[in-house]
């Protein structure tokens, strides 16, 4: 077994899981002669993804899987009235408020409709979780959980996976829909 590889393994899951690297088996011979690690500088990039977990058939009561790993942006902070120095709320109720005298409306009420879908085949749990919009913009996320064939099944499992996993994908595809949708309204104000 070549130190630097394992060495290198350890320092890069021990990086994105902590405390993970003591719970799995170490890599055999094998795994790290299929296994390159690069340190390199990226200044721009484009990734080729497949969905689902490792091909290799794992020993019994080992955690098999992947880590996702995404780019994701904050949550969104709504501009508040400007405040003049020493201005404050005079008054504050459900829905309404009042600042340094003037009214502050509240957003019309709206409701958005989310619809999942969930399919499984064999071990495959697949979720879709589709957002729709007053203003008719439709969104939807998919999530995947694929089930170890040594673990007994458990399909609520599976499906509580799935449907996280579609809610995460969908989380970003919003954000990024509205990070957008604010660059381009600050765009057009000035």
């Amino acid at each position: 077994m070549s130190m630097s590889s394992s060495a290198g393994l350890r320092a890069l899951v021990e990086y994105l899981t902590p405390g993970r690297w003591d719970d799995v088996r170490p890599p055999d011979e094998r795994e790290l002669r299929e296994t390159a690690l690069w340190r390199v500088g990226i200044e721009d990039a484009s990734v080729k993804a497949r969905a689902g977990g490792p091909l290799a058939d794992q020993a019994p009561n080992v955690w098999c899987g992947h880590v996702p790993a995404r780019m994701t942006f904050g949550t969104p902070v709504p501009v508040l009235p400007r405040l003049t120095p020493g201005a404050a709320f005079a008054s504050m109720t459900w829905g309404s408020a009042t600042v340094s005298g003037q009214e502050v409306k509240p957003m019309a009420d709206k409701q958005w409709s989310i619809q999942i879908d969930i399919a499984e085949t064999g071990d495959l749990a697949t979720a879709y979780v589709t957002l729709t919009s007053p203003a008719d913009v439709r969104l939807t996320g998919c999530g995947e959980a694929h089930r170890n064939p040594a673990d007994p099944p458990a399909p609520r499992i599976g499906e509580e996976l799935a449907v996280g996993r579609a809610l995460i994908d969908l989380t970003g595809k919003l954000l990024g829909v509205a990070t957008n949708d604010v660059r381009e309204n600050v765009r057009s104000a000035h």
